[in-house]
């Protein structure tokens, strides 16, 4: 798996690396399963997915 793939790869490898620095998870070969709006005072969303590995997971954040 590759980071932007229709990027010159020097350019993606440099992306990849300051978003990274800039606090972006990054997660290559996931697939998203679901998603859950919390419709409570602190407005979250729950994004649950697999991973590369198959493994089911889900991160809690105030933005998408």
């Amino acid at each position: 798996m590759t980071f932007l793939p229709m990027v010159d790869r020097q350019v993606a490898k440099e992306a990849q690396k300051i978003l990274t620095k800039q606090g972006l998870n990054i997660q290559l070969g996931a697939m998203v399963t679901g998603s859950k709006f919390s419709k409570s005072a602190k407005k979250t969303v729950t994004v649950e997915y697999k991973d590369k590995e198959g493994d089911q997971k889900a991160i809690l954040t105030n933005s998408l």
